[in-house]
């Protein structure tokens, strides 16, 4: 995560000037592999199993883009 807190903060700035959503933003978490920390390790996930640690990755990825945080948040409920 926090390798990608310089590009996030990047593509919020872009963002927000085109008044777009930040797809960019999304395609680079989903790379990471952040959208899959709830699949299980030897499922190619990140096996993340506490809530906690959920909520700390939604909260260092709304520090820099409040939106992206909302569609990541949406993505893991659904899952």
């Amino acid at each position: 995560m926090a390798k990608l807190h310089g590009f996030l903060a990047d593509q919020a700035r872009i963002t927000d000037q085109e008044g777009r959503f930040a797809r960019e933003s999304v395609e680079g978490l989903a790379e990471a592999g952040v959208f899959a920390a709830i699949v299980p390790v030897d499922l190619g996930g990140l096996g993340v199993e506490r809530l906690h640690d959920l909520t700390v990755i939604t909260a260092r990825v709304a520090r820099v883009d409040a939106s992206v945080a909302i569609a990541y948040s949406v993505h893991i409920a659904l899952a």
